[in-house]
């Protein structure tokens, strides 16, 4: 039985704009449109995809393409210290591997136990988190450190993926409950993972983590409604309730975090149209 967690879910029916509150903490700005950023870092550096279907690092105006492992597509995920790029690429046989990107070479990461692996976070020391496919296509979370790859566990399910990890190495990501009842966030430190709960539906993925421990993620409201959640301080905000005069903008997932609280994000309004914003204090 293939379980395979949700990345980022977009819902037909969007929240109606929350009234924004007296103290709000965020201001929202658009990013170039045709972008889909996936991480950014404490230089205001941007990983993502562009149009062409590969990944790109952007930095001052200045976009750069990293091409591939030798297959057709590519996607950086994101960004550590001294511009190194973590991402996943098709090989030339058509299979998903790990990588890490840096002064204009693309290294290949390999695969867990000779499985397609999915690069999706690096920190500073250079430790990469991500998830691999089991045989039987279900998705496993895992660190590589110090070259070695290793499985960091679920929240009962078995089922997870990494998405994020930050100097002290702790890890954010998504994982199944027991039973496949329900898709949380979570922290995982020191062989602990955490359960981050939800904003109140039955979904929560974390997207990335910074050095504060702070988490970027979305979490859906009810059954049919997604919002992008900052959790910090052990709690799960709505970062709808923290923007400034986001009128009918709608923000629906954050997609990074880096240490001067600057979060790159996604929002919709209720007619359907969608950016890439950057949310800035």
């Amino acid at each position: 039985m293939r379980h395979s967690l949700l990345a980022l879910v977009l819902s037909s029916s969007l929240a109606a704009p929350l009234t924004a509150h007296s103290q709000t903490l965020y201001k929202m700005t658009f990013l170039p449109p045709d972008t889909t950023p996936h991480a950014i870092d404490a230089s205001g550096r941007i990983v993502g995809v562009g149009a062409d279907g590969r990944g790109f690092l952007w930095a001052r105006g200045v976009i750069t393409r990293l091409g591939t492992l030798g297959g057709n597509g590519s996607a950086a995920a994101a960004i550590g210290a001294n511009a190194q790029v973590a991402g996943s690429s098709e090989a030339k046989n058509g299979v998903s591997h790990a990588f890490m990107y840096q002064g204009g070479v693309l290294r290949d990461l390999g695969m867990l136990n000779g499985r397609p692996s999915f690069g999706t976070a690096i920190n500073a020391r250079g430790q990469v988190a991500g998830y691999a496919l089991d045989r039987n296509g279900n998705d496993r979370a895992f660190v590589v450190s110090g070259g070695k790859m290793s499985a960091i566990g679920s929240l009962g399910s078995g089922v997870a993926r990494a998405t994020g990890i930050n100097g002290a190495g702790t890890v954010a990501g998504m994982s199944f409950l027991r039973g496949f009842t329900a898709q949380h966030a979570f922290t995982y430190a020191n062989g602990v993972m955490k359960d981050l709960g939800t904003l109140g539906g039955p979904t929560s993925t974390a997207a990335a983590i910074n050095e504060r421990g702070e988490v970027a993620g979305m979490s859906f409201v009810n059954d049919d409604v997604q919002h992008a959640f900052l959790y910090r301080d052990g709690v799960m905000h709505d970062l709808n309730d923290l923007v400034a005069k986001r009128g009918i903008w709608t923000v629906l997932d954050a997609v990074g975090i880096n240490d001067a609280q600057q979060i790159a994000a996604y929002a919709c309004t209720l007619y359907g149209e969608c950016r890439a914003v950057l949310l800035e204090l």
